[in-house]
């Protein structure tokens, strides 16, 4: 009887004594060969990243090892020791607790970077556009997302080595620097509108 794939998808394929992923047999070509990043990265791009893409994506999965106070972290935490039997539990229990504080930001900044300065765009005055987008959310009572942070009120320490590194390895681009000139900009409301 030939291997005929029992589960198949864009993403990949399992036969009865081999798993493929985008392609490359996984306990051959990637178990023991490739980083978590790059893994990471060939699962949402299709392909492996450049040495410089991994460093970068490395670099935002380390940056968020410091997140293990999150109220999203105690909830798990309380519930493991509540029923540790069971810590499926527990990871639901984090995952409930995910929403715009924690996780979401990111997710509104790169939908305010998009809108403002849409791929396509041929706009190059990147101060222009910071000020129309923070002008333009502020008249809405919207926060700026992406920029400040609860604890880290004088900014946060994270914020800047990350751009930098996005310098070095040369990922950094337009809404890097968008994002800089709009945290740059002043307001007359307090900082709080900066999340």
């Amino acid at each position: 009887m030939a291997d005929k794939p029992k589960l198949v998808s864009s993403m990949g394929r399992a036969e009865l004594d081999r798993i493929f992923v985008r392609d490359y047999d996984l306990n051959k070509d990637l178990l023991g060969k490739i980083s978590f990043a790059q893994m990471l990265y060939l699962m949402l791009e299709g392909r492996l990243p450049s040495a410089e893409q991994a460093r970068m994506i490395d670099a935002m999965l380390i940056v968020l090892v410091d997140h293990g106070m999150t109220t999203g972290a105690a909830a798990a935490r309380m519930t493991f020791h509540s029923a540790p039997e069971a810590i499926q539990g527990a990871v639901a229990a984090a995952i409930l607790g995910a929403g715009s504080v924690h996780l979401g930001s990111s997710e509104h900044c790169a939908k305010m970077l998009n809108d403002a300065l849409p791929k396509d765009s041929k706009e190059t005055d990147l101060d222009a556009i910071a000020l129309k987008t923070v002008e333009k959310r502020l008249a809405n009572n919207q926060l700026i997302p992406g920029i400040g942070h609860g604890i880290h009120t004088g900014g946060d320490p994270r914020a800047e080595r990350l751009f930098e590194i996005a310098q070095e390895t040369k990922v950094y681009g337009r809404y890097c620097e968008l994002l800089k000139r709009s945290a740059r900009l002043p307001t007359k409301r307090s900082a709080s509108v900066y999340r």
